[in-house]
């Protein structure tokens, strides 16, 4: 804390030439950082690199051209952040509990900690919706009124104090909205899904809100909330006329479900980055989910006539070549790899009548296999009939990834390299990141029991004890 108050007091002092520089500074401090740097971003585009120090702490002058709502991240952590030009803003976080230490000193400081406790807030309200989900919609709606009631006066109490800008004021009120929106979709969601037969219980009124929605806000491209909001709205409507029979219908993990969501994005969306994020998402979700080649051919059918960039359609195209590798069921025994000295190998030569479980990995994000590694290991002692391998999706030539082994001093007894073509439009990560930072579990047999499965899965744990016992 003193070395946070320090950096304060350092910004107050940096203030006049950064006038002079027309910059905005950045500075804090990363207690138990998981990777080198600091990143900050808008609407998806990198901002600017800022590397962490020896001491944990960070510092950067950078050219900031209007006010908005910025992301930063510290790989795999990120949150929003408002940033103006000649601004100042100094964090502390604490990456063993993220979102819960993260406080800031400088010129903006009042609207970052109103925008990170309404986040904090947001968060809580999966308790209230699990307590209230009992309760009728229209006392339901009661509730998340009176919660919205209380932030707005919260919001006009501090602009009272600090007279915020007309922007930041506009942005907070839209941030409390969509608290209240989302409220109000995931308990619609809730009910439609598990409680099917009190459907009928909404009166005509709950989802009024949605006639005066902005499904293409501008000033919210980047905003956790309102994408969250999207993202549920989404979900709510691809399940609300669900046979209670049908229920592939109602599985978001589902082939059917997805193409449904993809299909409502389409006619909602016409906001091109807004668009693209989710129908690019839900298309790299329909190759996950894809579970034979019909419904992957289906799904490259649909990249080919969607409205995507001919690069972000090469890309999935791409994507769906390498997920023919690792359909559920596939025989996987003499796929070839490297190790590390670049011996090719079979996969059934490393099994030796164990299961497999592969942790796929890029050097493109070298913070994500730090923290696949430390939660394999973990793994390992409590699943020891089970063999864990690293496996190293780039596309690069193979030297670059021995090098990189040694440089993250990474055990090579455990890592491999799948073979892949080079992508002659060097794309690499675009390409493969879409099957990174996931777990494949493969029986004695050499076949594929489960496909990517995400790092942040909490059914890691139960799908590794179901392979054991195969």
């Amino acid at each position: 804390m003193r070395l946070f108050l320090s950096l304060v007091a350092t910004i107050l002092l940096a203030s006049c030439a950064q006038t002079e520089k027309n910059m905005t500074y950045i500075g804090g401090e990363v207690i138990h950082p998981i990777d080198s740097v600091v990143t900050i971003s808008k609407d998806g585009n990198l901002v600017e690199h800022i590397p962490i120090n020896a001491d944990h702490t960070f510092s950067a002058y950078i050219d900031i051209e209007e006010e908005g709502i910025y992301a930063f991240h510290h790989v795999p952590e990120w949150q929003l952040v408002y940033l103006k030009p000649n601004d100042s803003l100094v964090f502390r976080v604490n990456t063993k509990a993220f979102d819960e230490s993260l406080t800031f000193g400088g010129s903006s400081a009042v609207e970052n900690n109103f925008l990170i406790n309404m986040f904090l807030l947001n968060e809580k309200n999966d308790n209230l919706i699990l307590k209230y989900y009992k309760v009728k919609p229209s006392d339901f709606s009661f509730k998340t009124d009176s919660i919205r009631q209380m932030r707005l006066k919260s919001l006009k109490d501090l602009d009272h104090d600090y007279d915020f800008s007309e922007y930041f004021n506009r942005i907070a009120e839209k941030s409390i909205a969509f608290e209240f929106y989302d409220m109000r979709e995931r308990y619609a969601f809730l009910i439609h899904k598990y409680f099917h037969k009190r459907k009928d219980d909404f009166e005509s009124d709950y989802f009024n809100y949605r006639n005066s929605i902005d499904f293409n806000d501008e000033d919210l491209l980047n905003h956790f909330g309102y994408l969250r909001f999207l993202d549920n709205y989404l979900k709510n409507k691809s399940i609300e006329d669900c046979d209670e029979k049908d229920s592939d219908c109602f599985k978001l993990n589902s082939f059917k479900n997805v193409q449904k969501r993809l299909a409502l994005a389409d006619s909602i969306f016409t906001n091109d980055i807004i668009r693209n994020r989710f129908y690019e998402r839900f298309v790299k979700e329909e190759i996950l989910f894809s579970k034979n080649e019909e419904q992957l051919n289906g799904t490259k059918d649909l990249i080919k006539n969607c409205k995507l960039s001919s690069d972000i359609k090469k890309d999935l195209l791409a994507s769906a070549r390498i997920q023919e590798k690792f359909l559920e069921d596939r025989f996987m025994g003499d796929q070839k790899l490297l190790n590390s000295s670049l011996d090719t190998i079979s996969l059934s030569s490393l099994m030796k009548d164990k299961p497999v479980a592969i942790s796929s990995w890029s050097f493109h994000s070298p913070a994500y296999r730090n923290y696949q590694a430390k939660r394999v290991k973990t793994l390992q002692k409590k699943y020891p009939e089970i063999k864990f391998i690293g496996l190293n999706f780039d596309t690069e030539r193979a030297e670059l990834w021995q090098e990189r082994l040694e440089s993250f001093n990474f055990n090579t007894d455990q890592e491999y390299k799948l073979l892949l073509k080079a992508n002659a439009e060097n794309r690499d990560i675009r390409l493969i990141k879409n099957h990174i930072n996931r777990m494949f579990l493969i029986n004695r047999n050499g076949h594929i029991t489960k496909s990517n499965i995400p790092f942040s899965s909490n059914k890691i744990e139960s799908n590794l004890l179901e392979l054991v016992n195969q």
